[in-house]
């Protein structure tokens, strides 16, 4: 591994290299012409700029990194859905902020909880099959599931879940997001009580306007009868 990407091991390692250095010209110093003296001391004053140079690339790297880190940090924890790693198990290694408050408990509260906990009851086979297919797989799934408050209120959620690759089996993890659908769920719902209303309406419409046609035929037979001329129906 490139050492440039850890600065304090870096800094470290050119210390150690550039005293030594010093210390093998230092004991030569006695034997050596003004000259030589003076070539050595702009050598060392070389390798000094070097160094400084070198020390404020590191640090230019190294704020840069953290600025990233600190971006990453940003959208990883407010993103407007939930964020989870779960192990093999099912238990939750780690979590953003937004999935948390969605589930009403504090992140460090959730740590090697398992995700089922957070589950509606009659949900749990949905969730169960999500999960066997994902380890049957190894392809994203999705599964839509209720899922449990801490103050056991609950809300419809788009589970997507992703195997990580691991070098070991056993170390195998998952990422999954959690999309609060809810207003989509009652919009749904809504739409199919529409429906349903207007497919009732509908046939109100028919059988009422079937009713006038029968009624009409009556009057009409009833008139004839009576000798009297019939209405036109059309």
């Amino acid at each position: 591994m490139d050492s440039r990407k850890n600065p304090s091991r870096y800094l470290k390692a050119l210390r150690k290299r550039a005293e030594a250095e010093l210390k093998k010209k230092e004991k030569k110093l006695p034997r050596m012409a003004d000259e030589q003296v003076r070539n050595l001391v702009h050598e060392l004053h070389t390798h000094q700029i070097e160094l400084e140079m070198q020390n404020e690339e590191l640090r230019l790297a190294q704020e840069e990194l953290a600025r990233e880190h600190e971006k990453y940090l940003v959208l990883y924890d407010f993103a407007p859905v939930g964020y989870f790693t779960l192990n093999m198990e099912g238990r939750i290694l780690e979590a953003n902020l937004t999935g948390a408050q969605s589930l009403g408990i504090e992140r460090r509260n959730l740590k090697d909880k398992p995700f089922t906990n957070f589950i509606e009851r009659d949900d749990q086979d949905i969730y169960y099959r999500h999960w066997q297919k994902l380890l049957e797989t190894r392809e994203t799934g999705f599964c839509e599931i209720r899922i449990k408050r801490k103050d056991r209120s609950h809300f419809w959620a788009l589970i997507s879940s992703v195997m990580i690759d691991a070098e070991q089996e056993m170390n195998i993890n998952f990422n999954m997001v959690m999309t609060d659908i809810s207003q989509q769920k009652r919009d749904e719902e809504i739409l199919q009580n529409t429906v349903h209303e207007l497919n009732q309406f509908n046939r109100f419409m028919v059988n009422r306007e079937t009713r006038m046609i029968e009624l009409k035929q009556q009057v009409n037979e009833l008139r004839r009868r009576l000798g009297e001329e019939a209405e036109d129906n059309t």
